[in-house]
């Protein structure tokens, strides 16, 4: 939107304030559309914004390379769909680079967690989240498979989360025994 009269300032330096502007009200906008999008498809999506590689995304997630690749284009097919296109068709002819590079726009929170079983994790922050360990439930794991949703990352913290529950099942059964063993005890004194 360039205005016919002589510019008072430079171009650059009025295309930047013209970009600041723009960013502010896409930094306002821009949230509601991507919560309308899965977390691990938005996290691939702002990693490939910052030009990270696929290879080293797929490295961080521990899938292939050719799968986040396809996430990448499911996603971004996601974000030209008309529902969330014609809220940020506005925003189409600027330079959001900078923006970009300095999470204006991108206001994305990612944490790094220690899980004991798997180690030091980068996951997003409102992902969906395993209930034996802190990390975050693998995309292809929760969205490709029919039925249920995984509740856990992985067997091994299933298998953790079973022997828990039979371990607290029994230790609850043994202090029922007991209580039951001395009230029995005190009921023929009585």
């Amino acid at each position: 939107m360039k205005s016919r009269r002589r510019p008072v300032m430079g171009a650059q330096a009025q295309d930047r304030l013209i970009d600041r502007l723009y960013s502010a009200d896409l930094a306002e906008v821009f949230p509601s559309v991507l919560e309308t999008i899965e977390p691990f498809e938005l996290r691939v999506i702002v990693e490939v914004a910052r030009g990270v590689p696929y290879s080293e995304i797929a490295a961080q997630s521990g899938l292939p390379a050719e799968t986040v690749r396809h996430v990448y284009s499911k996603g971004m097919s996601r974000m030209r769909h008309p529902s969330r296109a014609q809220v940020l068709v506005e925003f189409l002819d600027i330079d959001l680079s900078r923006y970009v590079q300095a999470n204006a726009v991108f206001g994305i929170k990612f944490e790094t967690v220690n899980c004991p079983t798997h180690g030091e994790k980068t996951v997003v922050q409102d992902s969906r989240r395993c209930r034996g360990c802190p990390c975050e439930i693998a995309y292809l794991q929760f969205n490709t498979t029919p039925g249920r949703r995984r509740r856990y990352c992985s067997p091994a913290c299933r298998q953790s989360a079973y022997r828990r529950r039979k371990k607290a099942k029994t230790a609850a059964s043994l202090a029922e025994s007991a209580a039951n063993s001395n009230s029995d005890t005190k009921e023929p004194a009585a």
